[in-house]
């Protein structure tokens, strides 16, 4: 007999006869002997959305394996295949156990119940990851004066926190945007060392936050231009900033490119908000997959 199910996006392949159980999972295929099946537990996990096919299979050894096969909630395929299975090994049914005695009997692992708590935590770590270059910045209080032919030089403050001195040339990409009637600019422009001349490579480019013209003028003029070097892990422009450059001004870049985001931006802040929003829904979802499954 031949069975087919989908487990999320993929479809699972099983044959059965009366000697071997063949599962197609994704990329891995299971066999097992019939006669080696010493337990067969199938029900719906926790909140609902999957079903799990267990079989314990026990060798000539004594040693016990325990085989997961999932299916959607929906997908009448992996329950036929249970239903048949069982006809062939009635004495293996755990049907008739709730969860935990099922479990306990297999020796296996509910990992529904072990998913519930370690998925919040991984995806916590996986945020804090995603935002580490906020709280480096964040914390960070110092404060260091630096000269384009310094960071040219590959020569690092002991702070990010810069006060960047070097001539802003005139090249720039705006984004313009209008709110209540008032327009800003923000504008990436390349900031060079006095000795620079056309053709020569650039290495920096400065990010303005949301100008207006009077004050983005301002800014262009100024010979010394505080703010942050982003230059945390991945942090640095984006390859559409550099190609816009490249096509529009034929700009040659360096190697490494550094970006120095104009003002204070509140990393710090920013990283406790989004970390503290992404844990809140996270407990809460916790708490309600708990909840779910002690119903």
């Amino acid at each position: 007999m031949r069975f087919s199910f989908q487990y999320t996006a993929i479809t699972c392949d099983a044959d059965l006869d009366s000697t071997r159980l063949r599962v197609k999972q994704g990329l891995r295929t299971f066999e097992i002997s019939i006669h080696e099946i010493a337990h067969i537990y199938f029900h719906l996990m926790p909140p609902g959305d999957f079903n799990e096919l267990i079989v314990s299979r026990k060798n000539a050894a004594g040693k016990v394996k325990n085989f997961r096969f999932y299916s959607n909630a929906n997908d009448p395929g992996l329950l036929s295949l249970t239903e048949e299975l069982v006809k062939l090994k009635p004495g293996a049914d755990l049907r008739g156990m709730d969860r935990k005695e099922a479990f306990a009997h297999m020796k296996a692992v509910d990992t529904a119940r072990y998913a519930l708590f370690a998925v919040p935590i991984i995806v916590s770590l996986v945020v804090a990851c995603m935002l580490s270059p906020m709280l480096i910045h964040g914390l960070d209080k110092g404060s260091s004066n630096l000269s384009a032919e310094d960071l040219v030089a590959g020569k690092m403050p002991e702070s990010r926190n810069v006060n960047l001195k070097g001539i802003a040339l005139s090249d720039g990409m705006k984004e313009t945007t209008t709110r209540k009637g008032t327009k800003t600019v923000r504008m990436f422009f390349p900031v060079v060392t006095t000795d620079w001349k056309e053709g020569d490579p650039v290495h920096i480019l400065v990010e303005t936050g949301d100008l207006t013209d009077d004050q983005l003028n301002a800014v262009l003029a100024s010979p010394e231009f505080k703010g942050v070097l982003r230059n945390v892990f991945w942090e640095g422009p984006s390859s559409k900033q550099l190609k816009f450059f490249q096509e529009n001004y034929n700009t040659r870049f360096a190697e490494k490119v550094y970006l120095v985001e104009l003002g204070q931006p509140s990393d710090l802040f920013m990283f406790l908000i989004v970390m503290g929003i992404s844990v809140v829904m996270l407990v809460g979802v916790t708490i309600y997959m708990k909840k779910k499954m002690a119903a």
